[in-house]
């Protein structure tokens, strides 16, 4: 006590400085100032982007998979889940390779919860297993699934495990994260599974959320979508009008970005083999976004994390007891879009049903190639994720070339040639009754028309993938005998 005499003295002095602060403290409280003053400077917030991840969680000859991507936002972006940061899934999650459909996306989610995403956005492959999964993941994951644009049809209210909005407080800055579902998951998803739904205009939705999470007090607004980067483009104006900073875009599997008028506009790809970092600065003074800056990056290192690491191990061995027989070897890659691929699935179909005449199946349902090397149940699952069965119809000839005008169809037994033509050379007449094999998923989609002249058609039960799982098995190839040899590289549309 250097200062005092006295214990009497500082006593007195120490309520005379309580005193004075007290005086401060109320002069501060007063009703003339009874805001706390605001903070300065200016806040940095990294978002970091994936999207349409479907299940690849392994690392493979794209990509490093979770476990160095998680490396990758460590290492050099500077993540840490303190920091500010989000991380942001444009959706379509644990629809695609076999470690995830397998586990209907258990293993996924529990991956995207070790990596620390904040939200997704519902995908339209988010509904490929029925709402009950969806819900299930939704309660599983710590992170949110959004998208302001899904209503309950006999509601008018959008599902309770779907989020429109979510606001997190970064930095002291309150961020929005709105989302977006593409409105052609109406007719791209298994019609029963969809069918209590209405997926609303994005303007509409737009107009009436965005007001919402202004009112909730948002300073930053980003809008993730599952929707093609060249529809998002068309909501650039109104996004500017409504102050929107970030806009995301998925579903079509391409790269795009753009940056004007501090608005963001980006899709990075699919299948973890490109990330999106967006820099968005704010003047906490000024209460305004200054700078918003994107790249694109690949998703290319040696390193990993062992958290995420362990977690992707774990659920590998518990799928390569399900899925890990071998059934056959390939010395080349069987690309997802060749003739080989669907000629050798449509193929499998009609050898499984020798009855029937021809077998249809689409395009999109064909969601990755088999690599080079050994083939296992696993790969089938990776080149086939969902969950079809076959149909068979009896069906005119001429309905059948009504039916298979799209463009994504895929044949088997008959070739498009200015008209369909039987590949053994028989007579395709338009008069006659043909057996048709295709999947329940083209039978009830609106994009097809079986469902108008087959009002009854037999369901056979049969996964669409066993066919082929048999046919490859049948072949006995290796390494001296690969089943590319046994493939029809001939296009037939």
């Amino acid at each position: 006590m250097k200062y005092f005499s006295n214990q009497k003295v500082y006593k007195s002095s120490l309520m005379i400085l309580l005193m004075l602060v007290g005086v401060l403290f109320s002069n501060s409280c007063s009703d003339d100032d009874t805001s706390a003053t605001p903070p300065s400077g200016t806040m940095e917030l990294t978002v970091l982007f994936t999207s349409d991840e479907h299940g690849w969680m392994e690392n493979n000859w794209n990509n490093s998979g979770a476990p160095g991507l998680m490396s990758i936002w460590k290492e050099q972006e500077g993540y840490t889940p303190q920091g500010n940061f989000l991380i942001i899934s444009g959706g379509d999650n644990f629809m695609g390779q076999s470690i995830s459909t397998f586990s209907k996306g258990e293993s996924m989610i529990e991956v995207m919860n070790g990596m620390g995403y904040d939200v997704t956005t519902v995908g339209n492959h988010e509904f490929d297993l029925g709402v009950d999964v969806l819900k299930q993941r939704a309660e599983q994951a710590n992170f949110s699934y959004l998208s302001c644009n899904i209503v309950d049809k006999a509601t008018g209210k959008i599902p309770d495990y779907i989020t429109p909005f979510l606001i997190k407080e970064i930095g002291g800055v309150k961020i929005a994260i709105l989302g977006l579902t593409t409105v052609s998951t109406s007719y791209e998803v298994r019609k029963e599974y969809i069918e209590n739904f209405e997926f609303l205009d994005y303007t509409e939705a737009l107009n009436k959320w965005v007001p919402e999470v202004k009112s909730a007090g948002a300073e930053i607004i980003l809008l993730s979508c599952h929707i093609p980067s060249e529809k998002v483009k068309e909501l650039r104006p109104l996004a500017e009008e409504m102050g929107i900073s970030f806009m995301s875009a998925g579903h079509s599997h391409v790269t795009y970005s753009d940056v004007s008028n501090k608005l963001a506009i980006v899709e990075a790809g699919c299948f973890l083999d490109k990330y999106a970092v967006a820099k968005i600065k704010y003047d906490r003074s000024t209460n305004e976004v200054t700078d918003v800056s994107l790249e694109i990056k690949d998703n290319e290192t040696e390193n990993s994390v062992a958290e995420i690491e362990q977690i992707v191990a774990k659920w590998k061995g518990i799928m390569d007891i399900e899925l890990g027989k071998e059934i056959g070897y390939t010395d080349t890659e069987i690309g997802r879009y060749s003739a080989e691929l669907q000629n050798m699935v449509c193929d499998s179909w009609l050898e499984y049903f020798p009855d029937a005449d021809i077998s249809v199946s689409n395009i999109g349902g064909l969601r990755y190639g088999i690599p080079m090397g050994v083939i296992k149940n696993s790969s089938v699952m990776d080149v086939m994720p969902f969950d079809n069965v076959i149909y068979e119809l009896e069906l005119k000839g001429s309905w059948v070339e009504d039916c298979l005008t799209p463009e994504d169809a895929i044949y088997g037994g008959v070739y498009f040639d200015d008209g369909l033509h039987f590949i053994s050379g028989r007579e395709f007449h338009p008069d006659s009754t043909y057996k048709v094999l295709t999947s329940n998923y083209m039978y009830t989609s609106d994009l097809y028309k079986f469902n108008q002249y087959d009002t009854k058609p037999y369901d056979t039960s049969i996964n669409w993938r066993i066919p082929l799982t048999q046919w490859i098995d049948s072949k006995n190839t290796d390494q001296s005998n690969p089943i590319n040899q046994y493939l029809d590289a001939q296009s037939r549309r």
